[in-house]
């Protein structure tokens, strides 16, 4: 769950002296689900997908279950990139297996998102100005490495904090990483918060236009 996640992180932080890696799972079928077969039905299926995902789990990676339709899993080694390749491939073909409830027959797909973390991560949550843009670094030299290693399609999700949004010299250091990394930008996905949009919507619009302009993917979270 959420409190154990954080624990855990926050552990994995201060004490391992190797990254590790993280990986956002998010289902893209399962409001319908929930729609369709009511709450009990919806249960069933994130307890169904649990626990296949536990079978390909070994001692060094943790399934922790968020709130809605998102799993986490950190792996706590530090593996190469063919042997996040090929669990992320097998997470995806997990979550692609057919599933039946009520006579009703699903064929669920999802999305997952990877970050390899530092020895800074914690001092990236610390500092939600200048965290943005480090994370953004992190995540573009990763993606760089795997795309040079042949490996294009991965998608790399981004959480991009308002008062990062807000910053008038944003776009441009948006811009110089790109530069500096250059990545298959239609693999790459920026995600705010809906809050942060309301609050600041004509000037966000005006930034999240110009990101849109370079090829990146916005994402709206509730």
């Amino acid at each position: 769950n959420v409190n154990t996640l954080n624990a855990d992180y926050h552990c994995m932080v201060k004490e391992m002296k190797k990254s590790f890696i993280l990986m956002k799972l998010s289902l893209n079928q399962f409001n319908m689900i929930r729609e369709l077969c009511g709450t009990s039905g919806g249960d069933n299926f994130l307890q169904t997908l649990s626990g296949r995902l536990k079978e390909v789990m070994n001692e060094n990676e943790i399934l922790y279950k968020m709130e809605r339709d998102e799993f986490i899993i950190i792996i706590k080694d530090d593996p190469s990139v063919l042997s996040i390749l090929k669990k992320t491939r097998i997470i995806m073909d997990i979550c692609s297996i057919s599933w039946k409830y009520n006579e009703r027959i699903f064929y669920p797909s999802a999305s997952v998102g990877i970050v390899k973390y530092p020895l800074q991560g914690f001092e990236l949550e610390e500092n939600n100005r200048g965290g943005s843009i480090d994370q953004m670094k992190t995540a573009l030299q990763q993606k760089r490495e795997w795309e040079k290693s042949g490996i294009y399609d991965l998608k790399v999700s981004i959480n991009i904090s308002g008062s990062s949004l807000m910053q008038n010299s944003f776009l441009d250091e948006v811009v110089q990483t790109l530069e500096r990394y250059p990545v298959d930008t239609k693999g790459l996905q920026f995600e705010i918060t809906e809050s942060t949009y309301i609050q600041n919507s004509s000037r966000i619009s005006r930034v999240l236009q110009n990101i849109r302009d370079l090829g990146i993917c916005i994402a709206l979270d509730a």
